[in-house]
C-alpha cells in the first residue's frame, strides 16, 4: 500500500462515508485500489485524502483486512457516523492525555470546550473530522473555541484526568540507554525479515521482485534496512526502508547516520514500525510513515517526542 503524506489530511465526512459505502457494497471485501477507483468515478476526490482516510478507518476498526490485499467493512452501516465520531473523539483524548489539557476549558452548564489553536491534529485534517462528525461543535468558521457535544465530554475529561496525574519522566541515564539498545538490536532481525516478506508479497508481480532485498546484511553503514519499490511499474528502487520494532509503547531509536539518509533520500525513505506482538496476525500492516526527516522534525505541530543522544523517538499520537 502507497502511503500517502499525513499533511494531505482526510476525505470530509460525506465521502468518508461514501467510501465506507462503496466498499461495504462489495461483501468479499475489494482491494484499496478499486476502493480509490469507485469513489473517484462518483466524486471529486483526492486520492492521496482517501488513502490517508482509509489507513485511519482501518485504525479505527471500521475497515478490515479480508486477506493480504482485500479490505472490507467491520461494522453496520446504520453505526458508520457513530462509530467514526466516537473513534475521532478517542483518538484526540490520547494526544491531549500526552501533550497536555492546556487546550481544554470546563464551562459550567456549558459543558467542555476545545480551544482549536491549541488542540494537537491539525496536520492530518483530524479537526475537520471533529466538527464534521459532531464532536464539538462552533458557531462560526472563524470561532476559536467550539464545545464539545455532551456524549462526548467523558473521554475528554478522562483524558485530562490522565495527563494530570503523569508522573514527570526523567531522561535515560547513559547505561539504561545503552541496555535500550542492546534490548532493540535483539529483535531487529526479526522485524526486518517480517517487513522483508511483507514488500515481497505487496509486489510479488514485480518484474524485479528479486531485487527486494536486505542492504543491512550487505552495508551495515547504509542508514537504511531494506531496498524496494514503491509500486509495480517502478524499476529502481526508489523506496528506502529503515525498520523499527516495538512492544507496548511506541518508541524507537534512530541513529544520526540513519537521520542524514532520511534527510537526503526524503519521500524515498520510509519507516516502518513494526509491533512485535502482532507480527504473527495475517492481516496485520506495519505502520509507514513516508518522509520521516520532515515528519518528525519539521512537522508542527509535533506528532511525534523526539529527545537526542542516539534520537528516542515517543508516538504522541
Amino acid at each position: 500500500m502507497n502511503a500517502a503524506r499525513p499533511a494531505d489530511g482526510l476525505l470530509p465526512a460525506r465521502l468518508t462515508l461514501a467510501l465506507l459505502a462503496l466498499i461495504g457494497l462489495r461483501a468479499e471485501g475489494c482491494t484499496e485500489e478499486r476502493a480509490l477507483a469507485d469513489l473517484t468515478a462518483v466524486a471529486s476526490a483526492s486520492r492521496s485524502r482517501a488513502r490517508n482516510t482509509i489507513a485511519l478507518l482501518s485504525r479505527f476498526g471500521l475497515l478490515k483486512a479480508a486477506d493480504q490485499t482485500r479490505i472490507t467493512v467491520g461494522v453496520a452501516e446504520r453505526h458508520f457516523q457513530s462509530s467514526i465520531a466516537s473513534a475521532t473523539a478517542a483518538l484526540l483524548a490520547d494526544r491531549i492525555e500526552v501533550v497536555g489539557p492546556r487546550c481544554l476549558q470546563a464551562r459550567g452548564d456549558d459543558g467542555i470546550w476545545l480551544d482549536s489553536r491549541l488542540l494537537p491534529g491539525s496536520e492530518d485534517g483530524l479537526l475537520l473530522w471533529l466538527l464534521e462528525f459532531n464532536v464539538a461543535s462552533r458557531s462560526s468558521a472563524k470561532e476559536r473555541y467550539w464545545r464539545v457535544t455532551p456524549s462526548h465530554s467523558d473521554v475528554f475529561l478522562r483524558a485530562a484526568r490522565a495527563a494530570n496525574q503523569q508522573a514527570v519522566r526523567r531522561p535515560m541515564t547513559p547505561a539504561q540507554l545503552e541496555a535500550a539498545l542492546a534490548a532493540q538490536a535483539e529483535h531487529g532481525l526479526e522485524a526486518e525479515l517480517w517487513v522483508l516478506a511483507h514488500e515481497r508479497r505487496r509486489l510479488k508481480d514485480h518484474l524485479l521482485f528479486d531485487q527486494v532485498r536486505r542492504v543491512s546484511e550487505e552495508n551495515v553503514s547504509a542508514g537504511y534496512d531494506i531496498a524496494s519499490f514503491s509500486g509495480s511499474t517502478v524499476l529502481h528502487h526508489d523506496l528506502h526502508i529503515e525498520v523499527k520494532s516495538f512492544a507496548g509503547e511506541k518508541r524507537f531509536f534512530w541513529t544520526r547516520n540513519e537521520i542524514n539518509v532520511a534527510a537526503a533520500l526524503g519521500e524515498a525513505y520510509a519507516l516502518y514500525l513494526v509491533d512485535r506482538r502482532r507480527m504473527a496476525e495475517a492481516d496485520y500492516r506495519p505502520e509507514i510513515i513516508p518522509g520521516p526527516y520532515s515528519a518528525l522534525f519539521l512537522s508542527s505541530p509535533p506528532s511525534w517526542d523526539v529527545s537526542p543522544t542516539t534520537y528516542e523517538c515517543r508516538a504522541l499520537g
